[in-house]
């Protein structure tokens, strides 16, 4: 088998439809990194899941749901 080379150049949060924030990043084919999203909202705002993750890579995109 061959390997191909990726890089991830955004991550994309999309928070119950009703917030969206786009990360910026490079990541280099074989590194390890951790991202941390800050996300300020007032005390009336609401946080329900899922939250939906999309991450833009040099070969496509993937998304997945996580719970908060």
């Amino acid at each position: 088998m061959g390997s191909t080379t990726i890089t991830v150049n955004s991550i994309r949060l999309n928070i119950a439809g009703s917030f969206e924030k786009t990360v910026n990043v490079v990541i280099e084919p074989g590194k390890e990194v951790t991202i941390t999203v800050n996300v300020e909202a007032s005390r009336f705002t609401s946080i329900e899941t899922p939250v939906h993750v999309t991450i833009v890579t040099s070969q496509g995109v993937v998304t997945a749901q996580v719970q908060v």
